[in-house]
This record gives structure tokens, C-alpha cells and sequence, in this order.
């Protein structure tokens, strides 16, 4: 695993598809996942324990 993938990452975890909170599905938002290999993405994906978990590229 590189430094570059070690590094503290911002995420969040949200409340999406309805307007409830806490009645939603809970999301995991990687803020940053710029020099994220594919196994890292899977390994933090199982870590949340969430359904669904999305990761943040700058555009291109």
C-alpha cells in the first residue's frame, strides 16, 4: 500500500432517500480518493459496513 493511500482521507456518512433522518440508507462519501487503487476503494468500502459507499474524483 503506498503513503499516498495511507493517508487521513475526509469521508462522511449520509442519510439519503428520505427527508427523515435516520429512515434513509446511510452512504459512505470519500471526499478525496485521488491515488485510491481498487483494493483500497474495496478494503475502506467493507470497513464502513455501509450498502452503499462512494468515492470522489476531481474532474477530468
Amino acid at each position: 500500500m503506498t503513503s499516498e493511500a495511507l493517508r487521513i482521507r475526509p469521508f462522511h456518512q449520509v442519510d439519503v432517500f428520505s427527508e427523515v433522518p435516520y429512515l434513509g440508507n446511510p452512504l459512505a462519501v470519500v471526499v478525496d480518493a485521488l491515488g485510491l487503487s481498487t483494493e483500497v476503494m474495496q478494503h475502506f468500502a467493507n470497513w464502513t459496513n455501509l450498502s452503499e459507499t462512494t468515492f470522489l474524483f476531481p474532474p477530468t
